[in-house]
């Protein structure tokens, strides 16, 4: 039901490269305050039990949005391929997202979703 993000972040060297040892990734879609760039959110999109009809269910599948913001193109391309490659192991990568510059902050932007079942 909740996949493994933060902690396939925070052991992977390729993510802690370029997001910090206490990777900056958040939940929700939501950043903290005045974070260190780059960073990236990621919120469920959707996701369904594996349903059985003789058994309750012993995996879940979900649909996550991986958000990037960087202060530049280079430094939020780098934290999107690094998350690629700590993620592409244990799920997959079903779109990549749009690339565009958020109005409000001025930060580049790149999103991608990928589909993850987690066992139970």
């Amino acid at each position: 039901m909740f996949p493994p993000i933060y902690q396939t972040c925070v052991n992977d060297a390729g993510v802690v490269a370029v997001l910090g040892a206490e990777p900056r990734i958040w939940p929700f879609g939501k950043a903290r305050q005045g974070a260190a760039k780059p960073y990236a959110v990621y919120q469920n999109i959707s996701g369904s039990p594996e349903n059985y009809i003789n058994q309750t269910p012993d995996a879940d599948y979900n649909l996550i949005q991986i958000d990037i913001y960087g202060d530049t193109v280079e430094s939020c391309r780098e934290a999107a391929i690094a998350l690629r490659d700590a993620f592409e192991p244990i799920a997959h990568i079903t779109a990549w997202g749009r690339e565009d510059r958020d109005p409000d902050t001025n930060l580049f932007e790149f999103s991608f979703d990928t589909n993850f079942i987690t066992s139970r």
